[in-house]
């Protein structure tokens, strides 16, 4: 600004606040810096743990998908077998087989049902955490 916008004199400093003659306030018409928003180390911190334990709590739930997947296959596994164990005109030799792979999905059922509950409680407990945050 170079002159008083009350009584038009001349502002003789920048950074004058008031006219020397008038007395008017002035305005100092230079453009302010804009500043962005930076987060805080902190915050960026916090986020990146946050995120952490998100992709943590997502893989978990894939894995919880694969093995309920894995649980729905052994159990049709285990029905195929159960019928030709009991079917009458299958061989002794079918029946061996059939009875062995009854076994070993029932096997795989147990194992599938322990690591999808071992998943739910580290959902439930990383869940509890992220309900903290």
């Amino acid at each position: 600004m170079k002159n008083c916008p009350n009584c038009g004199a001349p502002i003789e400093r920048r950074g004058d606040t008031r006219c020397a003659y008038c007395g008017s306030p002035l305005q100092d018409d230079t453009p302010q810096e804009q500043t962005t928003f930076q987060p805080q180390p902190r915050h960026r911190d916090r986020a990146a743990e946050l995120d952490e334990k998100v992709r943590f709590c997502r893989a978990l739930s894939i894995a919880s998908l694969v093995f309920f997947a894995f649980f729905i296959v052994a159990a049709i596994a285990m029905v195929t077998a159960a019928s030709i164990i009991n079917d009458p005109s299958a061989s002794d030799e079918q029946k061996r087989s059939a009875k062995t792979s009854f076994k070993i999905a029932a096997a795989s059922i147990i194992i599938v049902l322990v690591m999808i509950a071992t998943g739910t409680i580290f959902q439930i407990f990383y869940g509890a955490i992220l309900g903290q945050i």
